[in-house]
């Protein structure tokens, strides 16, 4: 699926409350000072190496009391956050809720780590916490909207962004930017639950409030995508790369609009530049994969393959992929039943896979060894016409005519076109 999320989520090194003003501890000595202000002050301004550097000076300062001790813990640990080093982030936070309690910033903080780390449930218990204890915060209230959006809770995922919306200050600013983030993100919570007229219409408000900000123009052309309205997609998703020409997102979606017209050049350029722009994108090789395999282009769709491997070797569904496009064009067949063996080490006895080895298998000229899977796969599911059909091809070429020509029937009465798609690969 298409589906981009913005996470409009604010990622400031808080120093207390709501403020950013530096608090000074009592008693600090001018040694300190300096300590201090990188640790809070300057934080804007200054790397995070020199956040950290100045709190951890700051800590080891012992001239804090508890609450600013909490504030340089909590300080720090964003820090680390931001930098991607979540499990000294979590220790951090921790230790500065340890202090103060009731520091609602540091639940807010831990929260973002473990949105980041994608332990959801973690994420939603600190923003409520946070919640509790600010009720007029509503960064807590987006954070824990996004946390619901990826558990699927788009209900209440919608509700926290409405909330978040009413809670931004009217004289905010970037009021009206941050408002086109949470409107932007309700769009998308209405756009999972296919709710395409509220996402719509949440998307064109988030376009009204900042004309220059691409995240909306681009799921709104998903939305559109997804009811098939191609052309309205493209063009939303021309004016995301107007705006943002590196958006790899909105090449990918445009690509998925273009197939759906069947411009298949197109569709493939598309997810060409966006593969460009961001080499490991998963569902930009999955989609010109798919678009390949509908050229019959399997020699591109095998390599493309190849390339999403290359990101997880462990992918039991790439894996069992490839080995059946091997065998849908008769080459690399050893290979193929490599493939299919990790596939099937990786989900032991699935009848997809196992068909998959069968018709490696069969294109090899081991028919008893094809038959074999094929039992085993029909096993697991007796109505999967494929493995029938090719069964029946495999049992007539070892010369047992009677039974190969009932599984060819049989097959025939569950898909009637069985045989017309295996003629398509060469094989009768």
């Amino acid at each position: 699926m298409r589906f981009n999320r913005n996470r409009a989520l604010g990622i400031a090194l808080l120093v207390g409350g709501m403020t950013y003003a530096a608090l000074t501890p009592a008693g600090a000595q001018q040694g300190s000072d300096q300590a201090w202000a990188w640790c809070t002050k300057a934080q804007f301004r200054s790397s995070l190496e020199t956040v950290i550097k100045g709190c951890a000076a700051a800590i080891t300062s012992h001239t804090l009391n508890d609450s600013d001790l909490a504030i340089a813990f909590n300080n720090r640990g964003n820090a680390y956050r931001i930098s991607g080093d979540h499990e000294r982030a979590i220790a951090d936070i921790t230790e500065a809720l340890r202090l103060n309690p009731g520091f609602a910033n540091a639940f807010y903080n831990r929260g973002l780590t473990y949105l980041d780390k994608k332990d959801y449930d973690r994420a939603v218990a600190d923003f409520s916490e946070a919640v509790r204890l600010n009720p007029r915060d509503a960064d807590s209230f987006d954070g824990r909207a996004v946390a619901y959006g990826a558990q699927r809770d788009y209900n209440r995922a919608i509700a926290d962004y409405a909330e978040t919306a009413r809670l931004i200050p009217q004289a905010w600013p970037f009021r009206d930017r941050q408002w086109a983030s949470v409107l932007n993100d309700r769009g998308n919570g209405y756009l999972a639950k296919r709710d395409y007229d509220r996402a719509i219409a949440d998307f064109t408000a988030a376009i009204q409030l900042a004309p220059t900000f691409a995240f909306p123009f681009n799921n709104r052309g998903n939305a559109y995508d997804e009811m098939k309205d191609y052309d309205r997609a493209i063009a939303d998703y021309d004016e995301a790369i107007r705006i943002n020409p590196r958006f790899p997102a909105a090449y990918n979606g445009r690509g998925g609009s273009y197939s759906g017209k069947k411009d298949y050049d197109r569709a493939i350029a598309d997810f060409s530049e966006a593969i460009r722009l961001y080499p490991k994108y998963r569902t930009a090789l999955e989609n010109r994969t798919n678009v390949y395999i509908t050229k019959k282009d399997y020699n591109h769709a095998i390599a493309d393959l190849t390339a999403l491997l290359d990101i997880d070797p462990r992918d039991a569904g790439t894996l069992n992929e490839r080995c059946w496009l091997r065998a849908v064009a008769g080459a690399e067949l050893q290979p193929a039943v490599q493939d299919c063996d990790e596939a099937l080490r990786l989900r032991p006895g699935s009848p997809v896979m196992l068909d998959s080895r069968g018709f490696a298998f069969f294109r090899l000229g081991q028919y008893d060894k094809a038959i074999a899977d094929f039992d085993a796969a029909l096993n697991g599911n007796p109505t999967k016409a494929g493995s029938l059909y090719l069964r029946g091809l495999a049992k007539r070429r070892t010369g047992d005519l009677a039974a190969g020509d009932a599984d060819v029937a049989a097959a025939t009465v569950i898909r009637a076109g069985v045989a017309a798609e295996y003629a398509g690969y060469g094989v009768k």
